[in-house]
């Protein structure tokens, strides 16, 4: 890839255009040449994939950013930071927020992640709001110090923040063949760009603010985990962190059963939602639990879904 030297962000809009806080917060930060393609779905026309491809097509520049339009950076001269990172040939996709691994279980991936764990299961840093107010503002940062001021490899990249060079569209798309709704866009892109030999990375060196809703997890989002997982099985897991064995299956168990949470809040039975395989890793780490050879913050069951 040649040197990039401008940037495309690309937003899909709830509404006819983004807001005027948010254009005037991207023009003012980014420092960087750059072009802004809001995608009008005020109309629900398009799902996220077909929004993005719709961005895509109409992008000019050496870099595209898919940005929520409840995402703020805090950061000046951030574009600067984000060409840079693509200096190096093996990043092919840069996000602020990513696991160290991911499982052959359909779980979401921030799952994996328990306060008792003694290493590394994501890496992320951005400012986490709460539209509503109902939980305060906090800066979400893992590792606490460890990556601040770099990147670190994940196995994927969560959709608030994207970045990809846009050559890498000769080779890759978002899936809207395959994809109907709004879940999954990231996960998908991200494994695209693995497949064609590139990392995705997550960045310590810029600051964003995502402005949120709590949403609870619908029975849209699980039917598409089951897509995503069935199309990429044959590429999973991917352990970015090189975990023991014991570690795999602590990070299982902790998101099997915040899964099964999910599920059964949607009625949906957790023992026909799985594949044989599946439902084989999840009783295997729940061997192990019982046979007390995961370390204890697991076996409390202190975790969502316990």
């Amino acid at each position: 890839m040649n040197r990039p030297s401008s940037i495309s962000v690309i937003i899909c809009s709830r509404g006819h255009d983004i807001s005027a806080e948010q254009r005037r917060n991207i023009e003012s930060t980014i420092g960087v040449p750059h072009e802004i393609i809001a995608i009008d779905n005020s109309d629900s026309r398009y799902n996220i994939f077909s929004a993005y491809n719709e961005g895509v097509r109409q992008s000019q520049n050496d870099v595209l950013c898919f940005m929520h339009d409840d995402v703020r950076c805090k950061t000046e001269n951030w574009g600067i930071e984000v060409l840079s990172a693509f200096e190096d040939s093996k990043v092919g996709l840069l996000g602020i927020s990513g696991p160290s691994y991911l499982s052959t279980l359909p779980v979401p991936w921030w799952s994996i992640c328990d306060p008792h764990f003694r290493f590394s299961t994501i890496y992320q840093f951005y400012i986490d709001t709460d539209r509503d107010g109902a939980r305060e503002s906090h800066l979400s940062k893992f590792p606490d110090i460890e990556f601040e001021g770099s990147t670190h490899e994940v196995a994927v990249c969560d959709g608030m923040l994207m970045c990809i060079p846009r050559s890498l569209f000769n080779m890759i798309a978002f899936d809207d063949s395959a994809f109907k709704g709004f879940h999954y866009y990231d996960l998908d892109i991200c494994m695209q760009v693995r497949k064609n030999g590139y990392i995705c990375a997550a960045s310590f060196n810029i600051l964003f603010e995502h402005i949120s809703t709590q949403n609870n997890l619908s029975v849209s989002w699980a039917n598409e985990a089951q897509v995503f997982y069935a199309k990429w099985r044959k590429e999973l897991p991917i352990d970015i962190g090189k975990h023991s064995v014991v570690q795999k299956i602590m990070m299982e168990y902790v998101s099997s059963k915040r899964m099964n949470a999910i599920l059964r809040s949607q009625g949906i039975s957790p023992w026909t939602y799985y594949t044989a395989g599946q439902i084989a890793r999840i009783i295997l780490a729940r061997i192990v639990n019982k046979l007390h050879i995961l370390p204890e913050s697991c076996r409390r069951g202190r975790e969502n879904g316990a």
